[in-house]
C-alpha cells in the first residue's frame, strides 16, 4: 500500500521508529544485562511487536472482527435516548466497513522492515557469546 502523500510517509517511518527504540531500549536497560544476548533480546522484543502489529493490521483488515464491532456498537447505541439505529443489521455494517477499508489502506511497510530488521538482528546478537 502506498502512502498518501510524503507527509504521510514520513510520520509512519518516524512512528515505527519510535515504537521500536523505545521498546528495544526499554527492554535493554530494564534488563540490566549489557551483553549480546541482552541485545538478542532487546531486539526480539522490539521486533516481535512490530511484526505482530502489522499481523494485527492484516487480521482486522481481513473483517474477522466486523460483527463483534457491529455489536459493540449497538450496545452503546442502545443507552442513547430516541437514537435510530445507524445500520439496519450487521449485512449493512459489513458492507459499510469492507467499503472503508477499501478507501482507507494502511501503510504497514516501516512497520515491516523495522521488525524483520529487528528479528534478523535479534537472530545475529544470540548467536555471539
Amino acid at each position: 500500500m502506498r502512502p498518501k502523500s510524503l507527509l504521510s510517509a514520513l510520520i509512519n517511518w518516524g512512528v515505527a521508529f519510535c515504537v521500536w527504540a523505545t521498546l528495544f531500549f526499554l527492554v535493554y536497560y530494564l534488563r540490566a544485562q549489557f551483553t549480546y544476548p541482552g541485545l538478542g533480546d532487546a531486539f526480539l522484543v522490539a521486533g516481535v511487536v512490530e511484526i505482530a502489529f502489522v499481523s494485527l493490521i492484516f487480521i482486522t483488515r481481513s473483517g474477522i472482527f466486523d460483527v463483534p464491532g457491529y455489536a459493540f456498537r449497538r450496545l452503546f447505541e442502545s443507552f442513547k435516548i430516541k437514537n435510530p439505529k445507524s445500520f439496519k443489521d450487521a449485512g449493512d455494517y459489513i458492507s459499510f466497513m469492507e467499503k472503508k477499508r477499501s478507501v482507507n489502506k494502511p501503510y504497514y511497510l516501516p512497520y515491516a522492515v523495522f521488525g524483520a530488521i529487528s528479528i534478523l538482528g535479534a537472530l545475529t546478537f544470540s548467536f555471539m557469546v
